[in-house]
């Protein structure tokens, strides 16, 4: 409501709004208050506080919020929290760079593009995690960029997961996880669902756009209705996850039979084929006139990566260390360094191995005559998705580990925690870290 009566209070708001982000770590929401007087506007504030902000531990967390009508991600609370500005972005790089993105934004809102991301989920995982980044950016550069999720099916994405994500990166060779008849259906169903009910004619969603972005396979299979429904629209596959390339080129493999199932009745409809700049991940049949390279990306002043003041770290540490006991697990202590990997708890990421790495290298310190006290603690930490099942196995089958002989005399020295939806829990503690691991089998791009 100030804004509105003082329009030249706009820019100097928005300016103590991203210092709030920056120099205090509070996430800042602009809007317009209701109340008759400073008491009810006030209640007012205190009442989308609590609607758009979880009341989960730690605080400032922004709630993901979703359209119900067209399944929409509403990056930032639909616009309301302003955390940063273009000048932010433009110190991140640098000239040729930047004027490069102007010149393809002006593009963009000369030809009055649309352009809309299709994926799974809004939060967990790395692609979530450069969405409401793409958002954000798009939006500051006034480009027409919206982002659509599935509604959820934690039986699609038990397929999804075991029998698309794992059977691709090869981490599993078990037959019970080769892709069924009734799996086809039933992830081609849940598919087609959401695009008749949110998606679809008469929706003013796919009908109006120039050009559509499928993150990943999950709901790769509305690709044929997108072609149908609009055909002038160009559709760019984005390949996020590992395929293995050889396994796939292996005639009857589950790797070969998925790529083929998927390649062949969904994915080959798309305009381009973007994947990662690593051999061995673009499966065969993909003409290579179609394939784009383009590798993992973050943003430099999202909540995984600003940089924190002291104060910040300690509030974190604490934080953390209330979740770890929580789950039974030791906190981490001021009075020594640790090593840390952060990732989600996934059959890909390479956690036993970390586990023991650190038994030997506690091994190879004891041996030197260091006093135990003075080793360094293990953190092994990371977020959960919501259409990853994988999570609470692999962190059962970790616990478990860590009840076993050769590890019970280091298990009081490993903090091992799944952490709320907190980037700047996961930004503090890899800032606080004496060493950073990233011991993945498969992919490993981002920290989440």
């Amino acid at each position: 409501s100030v804004v509105a009566e003082h329009p030249a209070l706009k820019d100097p708001i928005r300016e103590m709004c991203t210092r709030f982000w920056f120099d205090l770590d509070a996430t800042p929401c602009i809007y317009k208050l209701r109340g008759l007087s400073l008491n009810e506007e006030a209640a007012s504030a205190a009442r989308k506080v609590y609607d758009w902000f979880t009341p989960q531990f730690p605080g400032s967390i922004p709630r993901i919020a979703v359209d119900p009508d067209t399944n929409e991600v509403l990056v930032d609370m639909d616009n309301h929290c302003h955390m940063v500005d273009l000048k932010h972005f433009e110190q991140t790089t640098d000239k040729p760079t930047w004027d490069k993105l102007l010149e393809l934004a002006a593009e963009c809102k000369r030809r009055q593009l649309k352009i809309l991301f299709f994926n799974s989920t809004p939060q967990g995982g790395g692609v979530a995690l450069m969405r409401h980044a793409t958002i954000r950016l798009m939006r500051l550069l006034g480009v027409d960029c919206r982002w659509f999720v599935a509604k959820p099916n934690p039986d699609v994405f038990v397929i999804t997961k075991r029998k698309f994500h794992n059977v691709f990166q090869g981490v599993t060779d078990d037959e019970q996880y080769r892709l069924q008849k009734a799996d086809k259906e039933l992830w081609i169903e849940w598919c087609e669902q959401n695009f008749d009910n949110y998606w679809g004619e008469g929706k003013g969603v796919v009908d109006n756009a120039d050009v559509i972005i499928m993150d990943d396979p999950q709901v790769s299979a509305i690709i044929p209705r997108i072609r149908k429904l609009n055909p002038a629209a160009r559709i760019l596959y984005r390949s996020h996850i590992e395929i293995r390339a050889d396994l796939a080129s292996v005639a009857g493999s589950m790797q070969h039979d998925l790529w083929d199932f998927l390649w062949g009745g969904f994915i080959n409809k798309s305009d381009l084929f973007i994947s990662h700049p690593v051999a061995g991940f673009i499966p065969p049949r993909v003409p290579h006139a179609k394939v784009a390279l383009m590798p993992a990306a973050t943003d430099e002043l999202d909540g995984l990566n600003k940089k924190m003041n002291a104060t910040d770290l300690e509030y974190y540490r604490r934080v953390f260390n209330r979740c770890a006991e929580d789950q039974g697990s030791p906190g981490i202590s001021t009075e020594r360094p640790y090593v840390i990997q952060i990732a989600r708890f996934d059959p890909a990421k390479g956690i036993p191995d970390v586990i023991e790495s650190y038994r030997l290298f506690r091994e190879r310190l004891a041996a030197t005559g260091m006093d135990a006290d003075q080793h360094p603690q293990l953190v092994i930490c990371g977020h959960g998705s919501i259409d990853d099942p994988d999570g609470t196995v692999i962190y059962d089958q970790i616990i478990e580990m860590l009840a076993q002989p050769e590890y019970l005399p280091y298990a009081k020295d490993i903090c091992v925690a799944r952490l709320p939806a907190s980037d700047q829990l996961l930004c503090a503690l890899l800032r606080s870290s004496f060493c950073a691991l990233q011991l993945s089998h498969r992919e490993g791009f981002e920290v989440k």
